[in-house]
């Protein structure tokens, strides 16, 4: 069993995620908007 790392709860398994609401882990990540600066190659 998998163990939060910031506030030592167990994680979900299919998940992945924390168990604890209040923890910031148990909510996924926010999708990032790809930017490509200027003078940056694909």
């Amino acid at each position: 069993m998998e163990r939060c790392f910031l506030c030592h709860r167990k994680m979900d398994e299919k998940t992945g995620l924390c168990t604890n609401p209040k923890c910031v882990r148990s909510k996924p990540l926010p999708e990032k908007k790809e930017e490509k600066k200027d003078g940056e190659k694909a």
